[in-house]
């Protein structure tokens, strides 16, 4: 049976040749991955919204292991960038040694569950490819997330690049990252979101065995759906931007 979308014209999904059975294993690790981005989106929130960007200075991607032992170390070698002498003298005194370690952890974690959401993507992709259980639809979805994961390592180091130096940070009043940057580091992740929540979805629904939804109904919902999407990315972006430049109390009435 081909499965046919609400709209009568496109395919929901062409992968009715797979099994029932390698359907269900490609929708759950897709719905696993979805819900891995949901905590990793959440994870760099709150590094941000700790202030432990760039406590962690090392940008080498095959760092796996903390330096047990050497925090005096890794806190000198922090305070030679530019973000520590533009700190205030409270900000100076309240980042002791303790306060330092349990920033870097942050970053820490949110690096390691970045790499292991690329190692549980990689992986299976890899694999479910050779077995054949993506259809040729699901193959341009995953082709496409592929891309976009891979880009977030450059974007990240292009990212934290714009706070750890002088010359990049000329214009601010406060230390920090590019918050141009810091928006496009967020907006990818919920494309990606998107597609994997989609996509494992149509791994186990089958919508149009029971609905019988117009055309001209079904378009409509596709266009409000689409714009509402279109505004909450934007939304993000600007909450993303405000954020990062302490505007939100810039108007302190409603």
């Amino acid at each position: 049976m081909d499965y046919e979308s609400l709209d009568g014209n496109k395919p929901m999904d062409d992968s009715a040749s797979v099994s029932p059975k390698h359907r269900k294993y490609v929708g759950y690790w897709l719905a696993g991955l979805a819900f891995g981005i949901y905590f990793a989106v959440g994870a760099g929130g709150v590094t941000r919204l700790a202030e432990s960007a760039m406590k962690m200075t090392d940008r080498n991607p095959f760092r796996w292991i903390p330096p047990f032992g050497h925090w005096e170390e890794e806190f000198e070698n922090y305070k030679k960038y530019d973000e520590y002498p533009r700190l205030t003298e409270e900000d100076r005194e309240n980042l002791t040694l303790s306060n330092f370690e349990f920033k870097w952890f942050l970053v820490y974690f949110h690096r390691m569950g970045g790499r292991f959401l690329f190692a549980a993507f990689f992986g299976p992709f890899i694999y479910f490819w050779i077995k054949g259980y993506f259809s040729d639809t699901l193959k341009k979805r995953m082709i496409f997330v592929a891309i976009l994961m891979a880009s977030q390592i450059p974007i990240g180091w292009w990212m934290l690049n714009s706070g750890l130096h002088h010359e990049l940070m000329a214009n601010k009043k406060k230390p920090g990252v590019s918050q141009y940057r810091m928006a496009i580091h967020l907006i990818i992740p919920f494309f990606m979101f998107g597609v994997f929540l989609y996509s494992a979805l149509s791994m186990f629904l089958k919508p149009q065995d029971h609905l019988n939804v117009s055309t001209i109904n079904m378009k409509r919902l596709r266009c409000l759906g689409k714009a509402m999407i279109g505004m909450l990315l934007v939304g993000s972006a600007m909450g993303k931007y405000f954020v990062i430049l302490k505007r939100l109390f810039s108007h302190n009435s409603y």
